[in-house]
C-alpha cells in the first residue's frame, strides 16, 4: 500500500523501496494473503515495465489455458494486463470468462466485479466496444449494490472511455435504473 501511495505522489524510487522493504519483512514464500510478487508486478506496470511483469507471470507458470483455482485469479488478471499491453487482448477473454464463473460459483462478488471491469478493458483494447460496455454495465450493477469503487478508479483512462460510451449509449439506465447511473456519474467526477 505504501508503494502505491508513493507512486501516486510521483515518488517512483520510493515506491520501489517500499516494495523491496515489504519483501524483506514478508518473503514471497510467506503469507499468500499479502502477495509481494504481485505488488512488484503492479508497480512494474505503473512504471511501464511490461517485460518485468511478463517475466514474473511466466516464472509463476501462469497461462491463459489454466483451469481456475482460487486464489490464483489475481495472477491471471495480471496476465490479462500483460496481454493487453502486448496487443493480444482478445486471448484474455475466455480466460476471464472462466475466472468470473468461478468467482460467481463461490459467491465472491468483489472478484466478479474486478474480473468484469478488467473484461471491459480487455474488450475495449480488442476493439469490441459493445462487449466492453456490457461488461462494465454488469460490473456497475453489482458494484452499486456492494459499494465497490476502487476497482473502477484503478483502471483509469481506458475504463473512463468505456464508461463515457456507456453513458452516451444510455444502456445503463435500461439495465439497472438510476442507481447504477448515479454510480457511473460519480466515477467520472
Amino acid at each position: 500500500m505504501l508503494g502505491q501511495i508513493r507512486l501516486a505522489q510521483g515518488d517512483r524510487s520510493g515506491a520501489v523501496a517500499a516494495i523491496e522493504e515489504a519483501a524483506t519483512v514478508l518473503p514471497e514464500a510467506g503469507d499468500r494473503r499479502v502477495p509481494i510478487g504481485a505488488g512488484r508486478v503492479e508497480l512494474a506496470f505503473a512504471l511501464g515495465d511490461v517485460d518485468a511483469a511478463a517475466d514474473w507471470i511466466r516464472g509463476r507458470g501462469v497461462s491463459v489455458g489454466d483451469e481456475p483455482i482460487y486464489p490464483r485469479d489475481g495472477e491471471h488478471r495480471l496476465l490479462a494486463r500483460v496481454l493487453i499491453a502486448r496487443g493480444d487482448a482478445r486471448s484474455a477473454v475466455p480466460m476471464l470468462d472462466r475466472w468470473r464463473a468461478l468467482a460467481a460459483a463461490q459467491g465472491r462478488t468483489g472478484d466478479i466485479i474486478a474480473t468484469q471491469v478488467l473484461a471491459s478493458v480487455v474488450h475495449s483494447a480488442g476493439g469490441d466496444e459493445a462487449a466492453a460496455r456490457e461488461a462494465l454495465a454488469d460490473a456497475l450493477i453489482l458494484a452499486a449494490r456492494e459499494g465497490h469503487l476502487r476497482v473502477f478508479l484503478a483502471e483509469g483512462a481506458p475504463l473512463a472511455a468505456v464508461l463515457r460510451g456507456l453513458l452516451v449509449d444510455r444502456r445503463l439506465e435500461q439495465m439497472a435504473g438510476t442507481v447504477a447511473r448515479a454510480r457511473a456519474l460519480g466515477l467520472l467526477d
